[in-house]
């Protein structure tokens, strides 16, 4: 979905509900702590003073930094997103065929690193890259996790020349995600 037609949703939406507050954080922890979503079998730790949306934009949850909270045209977030898997995969193929795909249908796509890691005792795909998002260049860093049919995409993205003041916060916050046992089937 193009960003414009993801904020145009946001703004809809908050109309509609009549929501005052608008950007990341209209749910905003005062410690942190993790959150539990039990429909997708997942916990990440938020840090204090993030802002937290739910459900934005196709995302699960979006987290951002304090100075970013209430800034509805952000482009430094990190957003987890899932999806159920109609097939099976290795990490490596499903890692490659996500970036094939973004590679596809960002502007000026360039992947810079790719790694492995451990994320609380789940094997990942650590790939950051960069490209261009409608008027910016971004970098992002991503992590590909699989789990019981399900693959989860942690993107941390933030405008190029802000990047590397995120990307430990981000790398942080990705090192917390943790696949829960007890999940229900997913949405």
């Amino acid at each position: 979905m193009a960003r414009n037609a993801r904020i145009a949703m946001v703004v809809v939406t908050a109309l509609v509900t009549g929501l005052a507050a608008a950007g990341c954080g209209s749910d905003q922890p005062k410690q942190s702590g993790p959150y539990v979503n039990t429909d997708w079998g997942f916990s990440i730790t938020i840090p204090a003073g993030w802002g937290k949306e739910e459900e934005r934009g196709g995302s699960i949850v979006e987290t951002c930094p304090p100075d970013q909270i209430g800034n509805e045209t952000r482009l430094d977030y990190l957003c987890v997103n899932g999806e159920q898997l109609k097939e099976a995969f290795t990490l490596d193929e499903y890692a490659q065929l996500k970036v094939a795909l973004g590679a596809k249908v960002l502007p000026n796509y360039k992947e810079t690193e790719k790694t492995k890691v451990d994320l609380n005792g789940t094997p990942s795909v650590r790939v950051v890259y960069s490209a261009h998002d409608d008027t910016k260049d971004v970098t992002s860093v991503a992590y590909f996790i699989l789990g019981e049919g399900r693959g989860f995409m942690i993107i941390g993205m933030a405008k190029t020349d802000s990047y590397k003041s995120r990307e430990a916060a981000y790398d942080q916050i990705a090192k917390t995600f943790k696949l829960e046992k007890t999940a229900a089937p997913a949405k």
